[in-house]
């Protein structure tokens, strides 16, 4: 026989549990003869702590390759645990994995500045684990960020260096960005 039984459990918790079970027939009466488990089954029901990036947002442009990240890290069931965490990205080689090594945190927010290395459009997020046990861990929503440290180049056609217009003057020009091909 096969049996399921479900368990309706709202936080974390350590269970230690045995089954036990038993015939009830007319050859005995209908008393239950019962046998348990011969050991103790214990499962330990984890809950991961929540990740949330505050800044930069979704979709963000900098002008910098250096950014900082602002995240907060919180766990109801387990307050006082250590997290590491860490910030993946898809940069350099298209595959979303960690860049940093981990930085220890508890429940909070946090500052880390992060040198992005690509010029372009990257997906990036923060990771982070219960520090006594990997297994346990999630994952921020995953963002956008534009790198771009470049600045556009800007070539004036008209009016000619040193020329007396009348007004209203006409400027021509001609904005251009090779990183990004973005120009505002």
């Amino acid at each position: 026989y096969n049996f399921t039984q479900v368990i309706n459990i709202t936080g974390e918790a350590i269970i230690v549990w045995s089954p036990q079970c038993g015939q009830a027939n007319a050859s005995n009466g209908d008393v239950s003869n019962y046998s348990t488990f011969p050991a103790n089954r214990t499962i330990k029901v984890a809950v991961p702590p929540s990740v949330t990036i505050n800044t930069p947002n979704d979709g963000n442009y900098s002008s910098s390759s250096d950014v900082l990240v602002n995240f907060s890290v919180t766990s109801r069931w387990t307050p006082f645990t250590s997290f590491a965490c860490g910030i993946w990205s898809n940069e350099s080689d298209g595959i979303f994995s960690q860049r940093t090594g981990s930085f220890f945190v508890t429940n909070g927010t946090y500052d880390q500045i992060y040198g992005f290395d690509q010029q372009q459009e990257i997906l990036w997020g923060v990771r982070c684990s219960e520090n006594n046990d990997g297994n346990i861990y999630n994952f921020s929503v995953s963002r956008t960020i534009h790198i771009d440290i470049v600045n556009p180049t800007i070539s004036v056609s008209s009016p000619a260096s040193g020329s007396t217009n009348d007004i209203p003057m006409n400027i021509v020009f001609t904005a251009t960005d090779v990183n990004l091909n973005m120009t505002e």
